[in-house]
């Protein structure tokens, strides 16, 4: 968002969240994306822990806590969230 705002870039697909945080808030014009452009369900998601996370601790038990397939409310069957946990989906998140 820092090059988008700094006039490196043009344009940025980004959540909603993000352009109210305090950091982004105002600095840039919001263009809704209507949903029939949206691909079809299920809708991929990363979860990640930041490498200078203050309580890393902490944030592996929460990632845990979301991939676990029974105890989750979040990877039930009926929120439609599933752990890929396959070299493909690691790949994507083993970058360095």
């Amino acid at each position: 968002m820092d090059d988008i705002i700094g006039g490196k870039g043009d344009v940025s697909i980004v959540e909603l969240r993000i352009t109210r945080m305090p950091a982004f808030e105002g600095k840039m014009e919001i263009i809704y994306i209507p949903e029939e452009y949206f691909p079809p369900p299920p809708l991929t998601f990363t979860i990640g822990v930041m490498k200078d996370a203050k309580d890393r601790a902490l944030a592996d038990d929460y990632v845990s806590f979301i991939t676990r397939a029974k105890a989750s409310p979040f990877s039930s069957a009926a929120a439609s969230f599933r752990p890929s946990p396959t070299r493909a989906a690691n790949s994507l998140i083993n970058l360095g």
